[in-house]
């Protein structure tokens, strides 16, 4: 079964394999304004400047973007123990 995620990104993704900063948007789940926050200060994902107003994004570098920035755990699992917490005797 798809994510919502997924499907947005496969529905984009069946459009091409480079991306519109509206598109990039949508897929990363963000405003637009914050990629281009993201982009002056550095922050951003790469980006291909088509003309000086013109940027898109290769979904496979986005992919690498977002995964270099995941932190933390990724399993379920660990972010929600059962049972009680034992106290201090």
């Amino acid at each position: 079964m798809l994510s919502s995620k997924d499907s947005v990104s496969t529905t984009v993704a069946n459009q091409s394999e480079h991306l519109t900063l509206s598109e990039a948007a949508e897929w990363l789940r963000c405003s637009i304004r914050t990629i281009q926050r993201l982009l002056e200060t550095g922050n951003g994902p790469p980006a291909i400047h088509l003309s000086e107003r013109r940027l898109i994004f290769r979904l496979s570098d986005l992919r690498s973007w977002l995964d270099a920035r995941t932190t933390g755990c990724t399993e379920i699992a660990h972010q929600h123990r059962r049972g009680r917490r034992k106290l201090a005797s």
